[in-house]
C-alpha cells in the first residue's frame, strides 16, 4: 500500500484549482491510461489504485475499461433520470451545486415536453411535485436534441414580446439555465468519468445569447437612489441583506451565512470565507473585499447592539458573539433579495 500511496494524485485543471478526487495513471504493456478513482480519501483512492492495477495484470486492458467505464444503455433506453443518476452516482459535483444544475435542467425539459403547462410550483417533498419530477425524468433523453433546446429558447424569448427590456432579462435568464444545465453535460468535468453516451447530446452545439450589462441589472433606477430608497423604506435586517448585496456583490447564501468575525473595521473590509456552517461554491468566492466607509460604519454600530438580536440557526450550536449569524434566515431576506439581483461583476 506504500507504493500505492505515492502514485495516486489530485488533479489541476488550467486555472490552478485542485479537484476534490483522486486519480491513478496505470501503466501495462506499453499502454497508459489514467482512471477517476472517485474518492477524496486517499486511503481508499490507493486500495482502488491497487485493485485497479491487480484487475489489469489478471484480465488485460479491455477487461478493465469495461469494469470502470461499462457501455451505456442504448440511447433509446437511457432517460433523463437515469442520466441524473449516472452523474449522481460519480459524486463529481458537491451536492448543493449539483441541486441546482438539476432544477435548470428538469426546468428545460419540462417545457420542451409540455409537462406541467401551468406553472403550478409545488411545496418541496409533496406529492404533486414527485409526479411532476417522475414525468420529466421519465423522458428519453435522446427525445431532448439540440435543436428542441434551440426551439425552446427561441420561444423564451419570444414571451419577452417587443419591449427591450424584458428581452433583456429574457436573455439573461435563458442564459442562466442554459449554462447550468450544460454543466451537467461537460466533456471535462462530468462525461470523461461517465460510460459513453451516444452523441448528440441535448446542448451540443447550443449557443449563448448574446451577453448584456448586468450592472444593477433590471432595477430600473440609479445606484445612489436605489440606496436612499433602501434606507428610507427596508428595516434593518433587510437592509444589511441590501448593503453587502449591492456593496460587495456577494451571493444570498454568503450574506446569508457571513459572521462578525469576517468584518475587519480596522483595515475597512469583509472576508468571505468558508465556516462551519457554510461552503464557498468555487474556491475563487474566497476574498477579502474592500467595503465602502459610509456602509462599514453603520455595520461596525450594529455589532456593537445586543447579540440577542442576532438567533443562531437551528442546526448550529450555541456560539459566543463572534460567532453568531450576521443574518436571519433567508426566508426573512426575500424583500430586499426582489429589489436587488447584484452581479458577481459588482467585486473589485
Amino acid at each position: 500500500m506504500r507504493y500505492w500511496r505515492t502514485r495516486i494524485y489530485k488533479p489541476v485543471n488550467s486555472r490552478g484549482i485542485e479537484s476534490n478526487h483522486y486519480m491513478v495513471k496505470l501503466q501495462y504493456l506499453r499502454r497508459r491510461q489514467a482512471f477517476s478513482l472517485h474518492t477524496a480519501s486517499g486511503e481508499e483512492a490507493a486500495l482502488k489504485a491497487k485493485a485497479m492495477y491487480q484487475r489489469l495484470v489478471a484480465s488485460g486492458w479491455a477487461s478493465l475499461v469495461d469494469d470502470v467505464r461499462p457501455t451505456p444503455p442504448p440511447a433509446s433506453g437511457l432517460t433523463v433520470g437515469g442520466y441524473i443518476e449516472l452523474v449522481r452516482s460519480k459524486n463529481l459535483i458537491p451536492e448543493k451545486t449539483l441541486n441546482g444544475y438539476l432544477q435548470r435542467l428538469r426546468r428545460i425539459v419540462a417545457e420542451i415536453k409540455s409537462i406541467n403547462r401551468n406553472g403550478k410550483r409545488h411545496r418541496p417533498g409533496s406529492k404533486a411535485r414527485a409526479e411532476v419530477v417522475a414525468k420529466i425524468e421519465a423522458v428519453p433523453l435522446a427525445e431532448i436534441t439540440p435543436d428542441e433546446v434551440r426551439a425552446w429558447k427561441r420561444r423564451a424569448l419570444a414571451r419577452a414580446g417587443a419591449d427591450t427590456l424584458k428581452r433583456q432579462q429574457a436573455s439573461v435568464s435563458v442564459n442562466s439555465m442554459l449554462r447550468q444545465a450544460r454543466s451537467l453535460f461537460s466533456e471535462r468535468k462530468i462525461l470523461r468519468h461517465l460510460p459513453r453516451i451516444l452523441r448528440p447530446l441535448p446542448f451540443d452545439g447550443v449557443e449563448f445569447e448574446p451577453r448584456v450589462s448586468t450592472k444593477f441589472y433590471g432595477a430600473g433606477i440609479e445606484a445612489p437612489k436605489l440606496v436612499r430608497r433602501a434606507f428610507a423604506e427596508l428595516a434593518q435586517e433587510e437592509l444589511k441583506a441590501f448593503l453587502l448585496a449591492i456593496g460587495l456583490g456577494l451571493r444570498r447564501r454568503e450574506a446569508d451565512h457571513l459572521q462578525w468575525r469576517s468584518f475587519d473595521f480596522v483595515n475597512g473590509t469583509v472576508r468571505v470565507q468558508p465556516t462551519e456552517y457554510y461552503e464557498l461554491k468555487t474556491v475563487e468566492s474566497a476574498a477579502v473585499l474592500k467595503f465602502d466607509p459610509e456602509f462599514m460604519a453603520l455595520f461596525k454600530g450594529w455589532v456593537r447592539q445586543s447579540p440577542r438580536r442576532f438567533r443562531a440557526r437551528e442546526r448550529a450550536p450555541a456560539a459566543t458573539r463572534n460567532q453568531l449569524p450576521l443574518l436571519p434566515r433567508r426566508h426573512d431576506l426575500r424583500p430586499a433579495g426582489r429589489m436587488v439581483a447584484p452581479s458577481r461583476g459588482a467585486r473589485q
